[in-house]
């Protein structure tokens, strides 16, 4: 081990984590910069001990600060650390901390000096690289994993679904009755028995749960998602998630060990057997030899304390992904997916009432995420979170010196809600809904259907999109 790398983000309101430890370096020639350790990381105590021993052979060792949400850059010299992860312990000098957080109490602290500000492309080559995943400490050299295992999937048919809301707003049976049908039985009878088509891909675009609750997640989402592998003779695997605004309990949000995510993560490992991140970038590879890359994006990301209950993204976090993953020249189908939406999907928009944690319908950075996807050669975004099927197309305007050049058109689709309650759902439409896109090399296919449990699925809209 020859360093690490510090993770860190702005999260008080006013305070530039940067310039406060400065300041205190100024004065006193070094300060006690707190590790806000995620409380699904590991502890890396072997790490720390290796750094331990490094300092006693040499003074100082030189680390890598970095920022990915306001693309900054530093390396700083660590002097000294302390670590207890029995019991967290203060700042082992209240006088050398920032005084925003100088009497929290943490498991890891170092002591450093000389901050300096770095290009990105010096911190590259300081460092190797720098890290896409969502962690907040990294060993150097750090090997991040590059080559991924495609999705092969033997149908060029994608099933999208969204809001199933289990629990207080979930609005199906548990069990058949006449007219009155369970949601998997709808979804499988129809797709299996009456379009007789082979899906080759599930996508859930958020809010499997109601309010935050994660014993549906575990319940009945789970059982759910696993009945439909069986239905439809799908793996793990086939079926691609990302959170939405109930499956992550906002109410309880953390800036500092993030253990509102806990159980979401839980549940994601429960159902794929292995860990898997919030994030992430998906290679399916059709029957057809159809490439599909697939952007998995959170939108139930904190940015302040204030701005809980809106949709957020931060796009840094994922141009460097896409970066590393994904070849924007290649001729594969770019999909985003994310719960919130981008532009507004219904005509006048409502207030969510019942469930003031993500009660406002907006992306905050919604612009820079459609300017990014589009110049990175992205054709659709799949989303939910409005109870509303729907598709969009959206072209921005950004300025070239004294010129407006648009970027290229960039579609977005909702599913609608699978499985919400009627009072729930909008009021030009109280149904439910799904959709099914076919893929080829030239278009993407998307039709939304409208369903309920006393009745089956017919078509609500079809359209077309072409890949250039």
């Amino acid at each position: 081990m020859e360093s690490i790398i510090l993770r860190f983000r702005d999260t008080e309101k006013d305070i530039d984590t940067i310039k406060e430890h400065i300041n205190i370096i100024q004065t006193f020639g070094s300060v006690w910069w707190g590790w806000w350790k995620k409380s699904n990381e590991k502890n890396n105590i072997e790490i720390l001990s290796k750094l331990k021993n490094q300092l006693k052979q040499k003074n100082e060792i030189v680390i890598g600060l970095f920022d990915r949400t306001t693309e900054r850059y530093f390396t700083a010299k660590l002097l000294n650390l302390e670590y207890n992860f029995d019991k967290k312990i203060g700042s082992p000098d209240q006088a050398h901390t920032p005084e925003y957080y100088n009497t929290a109490d943490l498991n890891c602290w170092f002591l450093i000096s000389e901050i300096e500000q770095i290009s990105m492309d010096k911190f590259s080559n300081i460092f190797d690289q720098i890290p896409t995943k969502t962690d907040t400490f990294y060993e150097i050299p750090y090997q991040e994993e590059t080559n991924q295992d495609a999705i092969i999937i033997d149908s060029n048919y994608i099933l999208h679904l969204s809001d199933i809301h289990f629990g207080l707003d979930y609005g199906f049976p548990f069990k058949n009755a006449p007219n009155n049908q369970t949601l998997i039985d709808r979804l499988s009878n129809y797709l299996n028995h009456k379009k007789r088509i082979k899906i080759g891909l599930v996508i859930v675009t958020g809010d499997i749960t109601s309010r935050g609750d994660s014993n549906h997640l575990f319940g009945n989402g789970k059982k759910f998602l696993n009945d439909l592998c069986k239905a439809l003779n799908l793996k793990t695997d086939h079926i691609i998630l990302v959170p939405g605004n109930h499956d992550i309990p906002l109410k309880d949000a953390n800036f500092q060990d993030y253990t509102h995510e806990d159980a979401y993560l839980s549940f994601l490992e429960s159902f794929y057997g292995r860990k898997k991140e919030l994030n992430g970038i998906e290679k399916v590879i059709t029957k057809e030899d159809v490439v599909i890359d697939i952007l998995r994006m959170n939108s139930v990301r904190l940015r302040t304390k204030e701005e809980m209950n809106f949709g957020y993204v931060g796009w840094d976090d994922y141009q460097q992904l896409i970066n590393k993953f994904i070849d924007k020249k290649s001729n594969s189908i770019k999909i985003a997916l994310m719960h919130h939406h981008l532009i507004s999907v219904p005509i006048e928009e409502p207030i969510e009432v019942n469930y003031e944690y993500g009660s406002v319908s907006v992306t905050l950075d919604a612009g820079k995420i459609v300017e990014g996807l589009a110049e990175n050669g992205f054709h659709l975004v799949l989303h939910g979170h409005q109870h509303i099927p729907s598709i969009n197309k959206v072209s921005r305007g950004v300025l070239n010196n004294n010129d407006v050049v648009f970027t290229p058109d960039l579609y977005m689709a909702s599913a609608g809600s699978a499985g919400a309650k009627m009072e729930r759902l909008s009021g030009h439409l109280r149904d439910n809904s799904f959709s099914i896109l076919r893929l080829d090399d030239k278009e993407i296919e998307i039709e939304a259907y409208q369903f309920n449990p006393s009745k089956e699925p017919v078509s609500f809209f079809k359209t077309k999109i072409k890949i250039n």
